[in-house]
């Protein structure tokens, strides 16, 4: 049984798997996004790499997040919700 969590932000609710925040995938993933010699365009693949291992197909999250805000899913309300789920799962620092 999976140890999912469930978060509610930005007016969207789902389940997360706390798994896939210690997946070797996504660490591998926001260590690219973090570091600093790689240029914005690569920063932005290892990103998209870290979505799909959390949330599968996380085009589908950002369109709800979008559908539920007016139709239009800004960087504001998409850090607000991705901040969520990662305090939400316990692994923000």
């Amino acid at each position: 049984m999976a140890d999912t969590v469930k978060v509610e932000a930005c007016n969207v609710a789902i389940e997360v798997d706390r798994s896939r925040l210690l997946d070797t995938r996504f660490l591998t993933a926001m260590g690219a996004v973090s570091d600093s010699s790689r240029d914005p365009g690569e920063k932005l693949v290892w990103y998209t790499r870290a979505l799909e291992v959390v949330f599968k197909d996380p085009y589908k999250v950002m369109t709800q997040l979008a559908d539920a805000n007016g139709g239009v899913l800004d960087e504001e309300t998409w850090n607000g919700f991705f901040n969520a789920v990662l305090e939400a799962a316990g692994s923000k620092n």
